[in-house]
């Protein structure tokens, strides 16, 4: 008898055992890897363009523009660019658009400047079209 008893408690002692670490295991949620500000771009963009797209960064690398040149018609000249800019602090998109034969570049570390190609030669001494976005304050003005 007294073998048993120390067999039917050892069993239960087991079962018990392995239904503890069953619980802890199915309770411990998965750790999902953390992604540096560059992954986390990179991984925008490719949600966005799926691929061929550019990263430019302002000088302190705070603000990114995600950006690609979209052809609408295979004889088109000139490209559409279609861009985002994004915070890298705040992981939030600032502004975005879609503008037809443009080029963007960053003049200093707070402004971003569009500027549309004319559909015709511009005569001399034409200005240039287009705005310059400042990220601080989240305003556009005309160039």
């Amino acid at each position: 008898m007294k073998t048993s008893t120390f067999f039917t408690t050892f069993f239960l002692m087991l079962v018990f055992l392995l239904i503890a670490a069953c619980a802890k295991k199915i309770n411990q949620t998965p750790t999902m890897p953390t992604l540096s500000p560059e992954e986390k771009v990179t991984q925008l963009g490719e949600q966005l363009f799926k691929k061929d797209f550019s990263l430019d960064y302002n000088k302190e690398k705070t603000v990114v523009c995600i950006a690609k040149a979209i052809k609408r018609r295979p004889n088109d000249p000139f490209s559409t660019l279609s861009f985002v800019l994004y915070e890298l602090d705040s992981g939030a998109t600032i502004f975005e658009e879609i503008i037809p034969k443009a080029t963007g570049k960053w003049l200093n570390n707070e402004e971003f400047q569009i500027t549309t190609i004319p559909g015709r030669v511009p005569t001399k001494g034409a200005q240039k079209t287009g705005f310059v976005y400042n990220v601080s304050n989240k305003t556009k003005r005309k160039l």
